[in-house]
């Protein structure tokens, strides 16, 4: 990366100002393809720092022998814990290590869910960080999207369905309307429309007649 150099243009008017030789001392250029590779990498500490907590326990009653602890994808982080103590300690550990590389919570996109025995419940408190911050509960009956997924205690099957139904086939008629050649509106659905429910089908169950329906729409 050291020895990665550009020069900036800047159009003024008729004028065209060319700067000098800019170093890049650290970094990777916006864009690069091996940005998210770094930035995951960067965050492999505190998978692993949370990986010691106690986490929460699954499996049949009387067998739970298997325990979670978190899910990590890129900046997306949701944390598991058996009681509101072991989160308190989850959520230092993560708010120590965000503050030591200069990341921050988006506190606007945070909430904590209390369950008991598999139900929401309302006895819980909000949670206060250690500088001071406080991630608020969620509401009964609020949700909160996950990867592009609306959740409370599970999947939010019938909401999160009809919202790809409904942005699934706004794609379609978007571009079945448009100008498009009949070979490119096809490309178009292929690449634009039919990747709204691809990426659902691992997580959700369909029933054939509603894609069915989907198809004859």
């Amino acid at each position: 990366m050291q020895l990665w150099r550009t020069r900036f243009h800047i159009g003024s008017g008729n004028a065209l100002h060319v700067t000098g030789v800019v170093e890049y001392k650290r970094g990777v250029f916006q864009g690069d393809s091996l940005s998210p590779l770094l930035f995951c990498i960067s965050l492999l500490p505190i998978s692993v720092a949370l990986r010691k907590t106690r986490g929460y326990s699954v499996g049949p009653p009387g067998d739970r022998k298997y325990s979670i602890t978190h899910l990590l994808y890129m900046d997306d982080l949701k944390l598991y814990s058996a009681d509101e103590d072991h989160l308190q300690a989850a959520l230092n550990i993560v708010a120590e290590y965000t503050r030591d590389v200069g990341m921050s919570f988006g506190l606007d996109k945070c909430a904590v869910v209390h369950l008991a025995r598999g139900k929401c419940s309302d006895t819980g408190d909000d949670v206060e960080l250690v500088d001071g911050s406080v991630l608020r509960q969620l509401d009964a009956g609020e949700l909160y999207r996950y990867l592009g997924m609306e959740e409370h205690r599970m999947h939010a099957v019938s909401e999160v369905r009809a919202t790809l139904q409904s942005e699934y086939v706004r794609r379609l008629r978007k571009i079945w309307s448009s100008e498009l050649s009949g070979k490119n509106k096809v490309s178009a659905t292929n690449m634009l429309a039919v990747p709204v429910l691809l990426y659902s089908f691992g997580v959700l169950k369909w029933a054939r007649k509603d894609l069915r329906d989907l198809d004859i729409k």
